[in-house]
């Protein structure tokens, strides 16, 4: 999918910061629920989530069949927004990303029907301190979000430092990316500070979503399985609607990309996306096939006067559209 803007006929550098739609839905189908994917730092609204031999999106190739499969019709959405940025000069900063998220998930929704749609978030590192951000501006500021807030049922957190990012969290990233984040900081050493382990700024983000995150909100926590970029006791909320499962064979760029849909690593994040959706929407499902009147004909066919013949095949239709009673 591109978005490329016009110019005078001329291309333009694709966007990177929005709510982008990942898949186009087949027309005249209603969507059951809403997935939103948040980046974290130094990534990107598709590329985050790509895998880079099979160029596959997973949120945009894989899961929206799959779910279909299992009688769930997605939209699936990716938020961009410029962590360099939010992650570089003050908290503030996040909390600025925080109420953009808000306000163009709010515009997406317009209607009734889209107000009532349940919403699954899912946040791969820093983005999940977008999203627990989002969550708190949202309780605080009920009478705008209220609405939107009861509709959020789940969360999907891969390798998000809940409790704050230490040496080993920073020795993960790959040099030049380490290079350009700490240049963005611009010697800002107080927000640098905040994000370290157990910092003030990061407990308090913390405490306070954990004092939001009762259920019915499912969370599902993934942790990469080599390596010490996150730690199982930083990656993990230990909440009891919380589930952790670790995704095998994976580093903390890789763990959120899955090159095609048999993988094993990619099976336990689909089938949870799955079982968290389902939840979310309940028995939406299954009413759009109950509590309907039967269908009942009380006309059978007639002949019409061009037509010829075939009175063997009238009667038999007639005998299986014959009105009947039901019990």
């Amino acid at each position: 999918m591109s978005f490329l803007k016009r110019s005078k006929g001329k291309e333009t550098a694709p966007e990177s910061v929005g709510l982008f739609l990942l898949e186009r839905n087949p027309p005249r189908q209603i969507y059951d629920i809403d997935i939103i994917a948040v980046h974290g730092l130094g990534g990107h609204w598709e590329r985050t989530w790509k895998d880079s031999e099979t160029n596959k999106v997973w949120l945009r190739d894989f899961l929206p069949l799959q779910l279909r499969d299992s009688n769930i019709n997605p939209r699936v959405f990716s938020y961009g927004y410029d962590s360099s940025v939010a992650f570089s000069r003050s908290i503030t900063d996040i909390n600025d990303v925080a109420d953009d998220f808000l306000d163009r998930l709010s515009h997406v929704r317009p209607n009734v029907a889209d107000k009532r749609r349940p919403i699954l978030l899912i946040a791969h590192s820093l983005g999940g301190l977008i999203v627990k951000k989002a969550i708190i501006t949202a309780w605080n500021q009920s009478n705008h979000y209220g609405e939107l807030l009861q509709t959020i049922r789940g969360i999907v957190f891969f390798g998000v430092p809940h409790r704050g990012a230490d040496v080993a969290y920073w020795a993960g990233l790959p040099a030049s990316l380490l290079d350009y984040t700490l240049a963005g900081f611009g010697g800002n050493t107080a927000f640098l500070n905040a994000l370290k382990r157990s910092s003030p700024t990061w407990r308090e983000i913390s405490i306070q979503f954990i004092e939001r995150a009762a259920p019915p909100l499912k969370i599902r926590t993934f942790s990469k399985r080599k390596g010490l970029v996150v730690d199982k006791d930083s990656a993990r909320l230990y909440l009891p609607n919380e589930r952790f499962t670790g995704v095998a064979n994976s580093n903390h760029k890789s763990m959120c990309k899955f090159g095609v849909a048999e993988s094993q690593r990619y099976a336990p994040v689909w089938m949870a996306i799955r079982d968290m959706a389902q939840e979310a929407i309940g028995p939406t499902i299954a009413n759009r096939f109950e509590n309907r009147d039967p269908i009942i004909i009380t006309d059978t066919p007639s002949k019409t006067p061009n037509f010829f013949g075939r009175e063997s095949e009238l009667q038999t239709m007639r005998d299986i559209l014959k009105p009947r009673d039901f019990e």
